[in-house]
């Protein structure tokens, strides 16, 4: 019988090398992690600290080991981590090049020259000549960075949420589904509206929703506020990127309820849902389903600019901007994102319904209908389909969300606009997304014009000849009502 031949010293002493370059990357990450958790013990901090720990352990025990051992052990973790990063950098690749090819095609199709600059490289530029601009930040951005589970340079620290950006100040939207970065002015509060919208009144038409309602992907006169005030002059745009219904519902609370709209046009879209799962997880945005809470972000704005601009600009230094706003680099790939993106979406299955946020959504619907009541006006739901609903035949089939949706805004007895056979009936649906038919994007200004004119045919304009002054947030308010307006006590 042949003994085993055993590995020479020039490979065991490579051997021996490779492990204790494990040892030290997985003390790295384990320093990393207990810097980012702040030694916090969270789900996601556990599995970090476990997967560092353990890594230390098993390549200490390896250089303790036989030579034939370490040997076959390091080239099993050369395969190992060699096969990760290929998989990693295919699924960047791919990616990556399915997202150049849209943006080929939106070059066909428009003639402009895509912008490929990320955002933190736009607002720079913008600033190097002069301009005091901004990123427009929004609540689904800022919430990931108040868990606590970020690195400390990225935490956001503040006394309140904001649920709008920066005020006064050219502000970049987080959107080039159209080649360019549409750029706008906001306004006292942070929203999109034309100077003088706040002081008109009344305001009669208030529009409660997401980035639809904001506007994303064309200049602000394209969007459904704008279009709307052709025919209403009084248009009154809280639209913030990104927002579910609990973040609406705060909105409502804090900037509509003031202002005390005869209509408010509650915006539906269709990714509200998935939104609203991560908008449970933070205390804040809960708390407005109780009566009476309010934050006073009205009364706040000076605190809110300062905070979120500082906030920003130390993302911007330490380069770690949200992925909201399209940054990728070699972080992304160490810690296998897309590999890991793949994985849990294929092992998620129905855990992931929308449905399951349905209860939540009722509450925080019937929450925002009779708080609009309560001041005297009335609220219609307006149902924004997205773009898979006309060009994903398999989805469209299939969801279950549009009719459970739908009855939640009838059992409210609410008037319902649904957009849905509108834009299916359009001669070319293709023109009313930004990026047509190729991949799911945003309206086009010819989507958003088309959801303005079927709300105006719908529904009635409220009467002008009701004169009631918006309740001034600035001046003192009375015992009997909080900084946002709300009478206190009384539903």
């Amino acid at each position: 019988m042949i003994a085993p031949r055993l590995p020479g010293p020039a490979l065991t002493r490579v051997a021996t090398a490779i492990c204790l370059l494990g040892t030290a990357a997985s003390v790295v990450l384990l320093a990393l992690a207990l810097y980012r958790f702040r030694f916090g013990l969270s789900h996601g901090a556990l599995w970090w600290y476990v997967i560092s720990v353990s890594g230390i352990v098993i390549t200490l025990l390896l250089v303790r080991s036989s030579a034939t051992t370490r040997v076959m052990a390091s080239v099993i973790g050369v395969i190992v981590v060699a096969t990760l990063l290929g998989l990693e950098l295919g699924l960047e690749f791919i990616e990556r090049s399915k997202f150049v090819r849209m943006q080929e095609a939106v070059e066909r199709q428009t003639g402009v020259p895509f912008d490929r600059r990320s955002i933190r490289q736009v607002v720079g530029d913008l600033r190097l000549q002069g301009t005091p601009a901004v990123a427009s930040v929004v609540p689904k951005v800022i919430l990931p960075y108040t868990d606590g589970q970020t690195s400390p340079e990225s935490e956001f620290r503040a006394a309140f949420l904001p649920l709008a950006g920066v005020s006064r100040r050219p502000t970049v939207q987080l959107c080039a589904e159209g080649g360019r970065y549409p750029i706008y002015q906001s306004d006292e509060y942070g929203f999109l509206n034309p100077p003088g919208t706040w002081t008109r009144s009344p305001n009669l038409v208030t529009l409660i929703g997401d980035s639809f309602t904001h506007g994303y992907c064309v200049p602000s006169d394209s969007n459904v506020a704008a279009y709307l005030r052709l025919t209403w002059p009084h248009v009154l745009s809280l639209g913030t990127g990104g927002s579910g219904s609990l973040a609406e519902l705060a909105t409502l609370t804090e900037y509509a309820a003031p202002m005390a709209p005869r209509l408010v046009l509650w915006m539906y879209s269709e990714n509200d849902l998935a939104d609203l799962a991560l908008e449970q997880k933070n205390v804040t945005l809960r708390s407005y389903m109780e009566k009476g809470f309010c934050q006073g972000l009205r009364l706040r704005q000076t605190e809110i600019d300062s905070t979120v601009s500082g906030w920003v600009d130390r993302l911007y230094a330490a380069r770690a901007e949200p992925p909201l706003w399209g940054t990728y680099g070699w972080r992304r790939t160490v810690v296998l994102a897309a590999l890991r993106t793949l994985l849990f979406a294929g092992n998620s299955g129905r855990a992931a319904n929308p449905l399951d946020q349905l209860p939540m959504f009722k509450g925080t619907l019937r929450e925002a209908n009779e708080r609009v009541s309560a001041w005297g006006g009335r609220m219609v739901f307006v149902f924004l389909p997205a773009w898979e609903r006309l060009f994903d035949a398999e989805i469209a089939r299939d969801d279950l969300t549009r009719p459970a949706v739908l009855d939640a805004a009838r059992g409210l007895d609410m008037q319902i606009v649904d957009l849905t056979p509108v834009f299916s009936a359009h001669a070319n649906p293709a023109a009313l997304y930004s990026r047509g038919s190729s991949s799911p994007g945003h309206y086009s200004a010819q989507g958003y014009s088309l959801v303005a004119r079927t709300i105006a045919s719908a529904v009635s304009p409220p009467a002008t000849s009701v004169q009631r002054a918006p309740v001034d947030t600035h001046i003192a308010l009375g015992p009997d009502r909080n900084a946002c307006g709300t009478v206190v006590g009384k539903r």
